[in-house]
Parts: structure tokens; sequence; C-alpha cells
């Protein structure tokens, strides 16, 4: 028994490190500061600790003004991007809820298979809203989209893509970015991830001149990977003006971007305007680009 036990076929495997989200968890959970905020996560509604260890159920709202105008010593927890309720409980899109009512009356509906590519229809809807309905290169026929698990498989197939049929191993992600674009194009195939400045703690604003310095040095057919709106984490974004000179470098240096689009509209509260730096890459740049967009997080749609 011993033997089989040691010569399991998993027992190499070593666990993957942890989220630094997960780190933050478990601090928050096994902090006893007298101070604790905890604004979406737990029971039906978030709850304070006031300084005489009073739980006291707060909204959301109420929690993050009283956390401005009372900075705690303690430790603040926003951890879900979802939508919630003043009570924190989940709050769904009422287009959402239409569309899932007049789904379930229509009979023309079914559980067929799809095709490898996914639902056309679908994404041609959704390439739309990223390139614009009257976009020349949807005319031009110059677009393949298919459809993907959310945006996380949309970045994951992207890259694989790169990696396989491209050879591409090289990729460049923002020092401040989403946590699981290292991951994924690691899983992906790209043996080397680079990263380029994007903050600057100094200014508290982006480091447009550190951005487009690291990028220069990038090798041929790098990957740049870019947030056109909301960035995350920072929610700085790059004016129209250095849009171009990013685009500048991308041109000369021969790279390749990626766009990583998951909160379209939530920047300036326009669809279209949010997706302006995909569009001048593509439309008037003429740069090749791949665009990996998720609609979960604009339309509450987790789990789906």
């Amino acid at each position: 028994m011993t033997d089989r036990m040691s010569n399991r076929r998993f027992g190499h495997v070593k666990p993957v490190q942890k989220m630094e989200i997960q780190y933050l968890r478990e601090e928050f959970r096994d902090d006893e500061s007298e101070v604790k905020v905890d604004l979406i996560c737990g029971g039906k509604k978030p709850a304070s600790v006031n300084p005489n260890g009073l739980r006291t159920p707060i909204s959301p709202s109420s929690a993050i003004h009283y956390i401005w105008r009372n900075p705690p010593r303690g430790y603040i927890r926003s951890c879900l991007a979802v939508y919630r309720t003043e009570e924190n409980e989940p709050w769904v899109l009422p287009v959402v809820r239409r569309v899932e009512k007049e789904m379930a009356d229509d009979v023309t509906l079914d559980h067929e298979y799809l095709w490898f590519l996914g639902l056309d229809e679908f994404s041609q809807a959704a390439t739309k809203l990223i390139l614009g309905p009257q976009s020349s290169l949807l005319h031009q026929d110059r677009v393949v989209s298919i459809q993907t698990l959310s945006g996380t498989g949309a970045v994951r197939m992207g890259a694989e893509l790169l990696a396989r049929t491209l050879g591409y191993d090289t990729v460049y992600i923002s020092v401040q970015s989403w946590d699981n674009h290292d991951r994924v194009f690691r899983m992906a195939g790209f043996t080397t991830v680079l990263n380029y400045k994007y903050w600057s703690d100094v200014t508290k604003s982006l480091d447009i001149t550190g951005l487009l310095e690291d990028l220069s040095k990038a090798p041929e057919n790098a990957v740049v990977v870019l947030q056109p709106s909301a960035h995350n984490p920072t929610g700085s974004d790059p004016s129209r003006e250095q849009w171009a000179r990013i685009a500048d470098v991308i041109q000369e240096r021969n790279l390749f971007p990626f766009f990583d689009t998951p909160y379209q509209g939530f920047a300036s509260g326009d669809l279209d305007e949010d997706m302006w730096p995909v569009r001048y890459f593509a439309e008037v740049r003429g740069l090749e680009i791949i665009v990996a967009q998720s609609l979960a997080k604009i339309m509450g749609l987790y789990s789906k």
C-alpha cells in the first residue's frame, strides 16, 4: 500500500500560489482590529465594528461615506465587483430579468449543440458593440469573432492562438493589472511575461513616460496587454493623445496589441466612447489586434 501511495500520478503536483485577494480575505478574517468594515462579503448586510466592539449593520453606500469622513485604523474590505442593493442583496438588471422571461416563453429556443465557434448571432452582436455597427472592418469582412467562456476564456483563447499559431512567447502586462493576466498567458504557452510601467505613485496618475519607455524596449512581436477603459485596478486611462503615442510605439516596434475589455461603459458611461482606443488602433492605424470581451461584469451575468 505504501509503494502504491508513493507512486501516485499526481503526487508531484504542487498547489498553485494563492491570488492576492485570497490572502487579503484571510488577513481580514484573522485581523482583530477594533474597526473593520466589510462592504460586500458575508451576510445579508455588511457590518461595521465600532470602537466599542459593537457590530452595526450598514448599507455599502453609508459605509463608504462613513469611511471617507472617518478613516479607520483597521481594515476595510470590498471584495466582489457585483451589483448589490442598499441592503447588500444581489441585484439583477431589469433588462436581464425581462430577457430571461422572454427566453423562458420562447418555444423556438432549444438546448441543441452549438458549433465550435459558438452562437454566431451573439458573436456578431457583441462585435458590433466593440467596433460599432458602421465599422468599415465589419463591412469589409475583416473581423473574426468566436464565443468563449466569458472574459477569462477569451483571454485564454486569444493567448493560445498567438502562442500556438504564431509562436509568440513574450507578453507585456502593466505593472498594476488584473491578477490573472500573468497566469493565463503563462498557461497558454508564453514563456516570458514582463511588465511595463503604468501608475505613478508620485503624480498619482498614469506614468505615460515610463509606459512608452518600457514598450520602446520590447522585442519585435511581443504582445502588449492593454485595457481600453476603466483600467483595473488603477481606474486611470490614457487620453486620446496618449493612446496615439502608444500606437506609435507599437507600430514602430512591430508589437501586437491585445485588448482586454471587461468594463465597457464603466469609465465614461458611454459604450462607444469607452471603445475609442480599440477602434482607433484597428480602424485608423490599421493594426491587427485581438479583443477579449466580457459582458459578465457590465450586465451582472456571473454564473451564466
